[in-house]
Formats: C-alpha cells, sequence, structure tokens
C-alpha cells in the first residue's frame, strides 16, 4: 500500500482545489521527489538525495493518506 505524504500543510492543498492561489510554493513543488496528483510525494518514490523528504532528513511530515484514497486521482 502506498502513502501520499507532504511537508505542507494539507490545507495548502486544499485551498488550491478551492481556487485560492497561493504566491509562494510547497515544499513538495520544490523538492526532486514526482509529485502525485494530489500534491503530495508517494513514499515509494522518494529521491533518495531529498533534502525534504528522505528518511535520513528526518524532518515532519504533516500531510499524508493512502495512495488508494488520494484525493487527486478523482480530480
Amino acid at each position: 500500500m502506498s502513502m501520499h505524504i507532504g511537508r505542507h500543510w494539507s490545507s495548502t492543498y486544499q485551498a488550491r482545489q478551492r481556487g485560492v492561489v497561493d504566491a509562494r510554493p510547497t515544499i513538495e513543488e520544490e523538492c526532486p521527489c514526482p509529485v502525485e496528483p494530489c500534491g503530495l510525494v508517494d513514499m515509494d518514490k522518494i529521491d533518495p538525495e531529498c533534502p525534504e523528504h528522505s528518511m535520513e532528513a528526518a524532518k515532519t511530515i504533516r500531510a499524508n493518506h493512502r495512495g488508494e484514497d488520494c484525493p487527486g486521482a478523482s480530480a
């Protein structure tokens, strides 16, 4: 089972879905990991050199959901 994770607050993506545009890119948009339709990163596809998502980075994950429950898949 894949998990989609993100370091930005989940409300950032939800605001964009409602049409509220935030001029600042999210952490996920600036990192080397491929981004899923929901705006988060699939844990199985994390770039090992990523300074944000790699296990070695040891940073806080603020948003997540199971890949099969991805809200972006139906968008």
